[in-house]
C-alpha cells in the first residue's frame, strides 16, 4: 500500500490504538459494502479501510517464539521436548487430578 494509513483513517501519526479502532469502526460503517449496494466506489474504499486498519494494528512478530536457527534443528527440537516436559510435570503436580492422585498414592494399604 503506497498510501499512508494515517491518512486513509483520518488520523494523526501519533493515534492510540483506542482512536485507530474508533476510526476504522466509523468510517467501515459509512462504506460497507453491504450498506452500499451496487457501490464500486464504496467497496473499494472499504477494501483500503481495511488494509489500512490491518497494517496499523499488526502485531509484532513474538520474540520469545522459538526459531530454528539454520542448520541446527535439533537444538530447536530437543528445547521444545524440554518446555513440553517441564509444562507436562508442572501440571500433574499442580492440578486438581495430580493433587488427588497424590493423596490416593500417599495412602498405604495394608
Amino acid at each position: 500500500m503506497a498510501v499512508d494509513p494515517y491518512a486513509v483513517l483520518g488520523l494523526k501519526r501519533n493515534a492510540s490504538k483506542a482512536e485507530i479502532n474508533r476510526a476504522f469502526r466509523r468510517l467501515a460503517k459509512q462504506h460497507h459494502p453491504d450498506l452500499n449496494q451496487g457501490n464500486k466506489n464504496a467497496e473499494e474504499h472499504f477494501k483500503t479501510l481495511t488494509a489500512a486498519y490491518e497494517m496499523l494494528t499488526a502485531k509484532e512478530p513474538d520474540s520469545t517464539a522459538l526459531v530454528p536457527p539454520s542448520g541446527q534443528d535439533f537444538q530447536y527440537v530437543a528445547e521444545l521436548e524440554s518446555r513440553y516436559r517441564e509444562a507436562r510435570n508442572r501440571n500433574k503436580k499442580s492440578g486438581v487430578l495430580g493433587s488427588l492422585s497424590a493423596f490416593f498414592k500417599s495412602k498405604r494399604r495394608d
